[in-house]
């Protein structure tokens, strides 16, 4: 996610990690999508079984698929310092209080 590998993810990375899971790239991505993404992607067990949980949690406003609201309102909750990037610490304290 971390594209430039500087520490930090610009609201435009995660736009591009995103958009990687877009098959049909009509802008949103399904739970299909995204599942199939990470079954393509992620073989370490523990890895994929988590990122299969968290979807729910991705989906901030729970109408079924990932779009540019999620993540305006993801990078924002990430966003601890509200410095404009988000470290990996803050994306993973995010991810852990999702996969709860």
């Amino acid at each position: 996610m971390d594209l430039n590998h500087d520490g930090h993810v610009t609201k435009a990375e995660l736009l591009i990690y995103y958009d990687a899971h877009d098959l049909n790239n009509d802008a949103k991505v399904t739970s299909t999508e995204y599942y199939h993404h990470v079954d393509l992607v992620y073989t370490d067990p523990q890895v994929h079984s988590y990122l299969r949980r968290v979807f729910p949690g991705l989906d901030i406003d729970n109408n079924g698929v990932l779009n540019n609201a999620d993540y305006d309102d993801m990078f924002a909750i990430c966003d601890f310092n509200r410095n404009g990037m988000i470290t990996v610490d803050e994306y993973q304290i995010y991810f852990r209080i999702i996969a709860t």
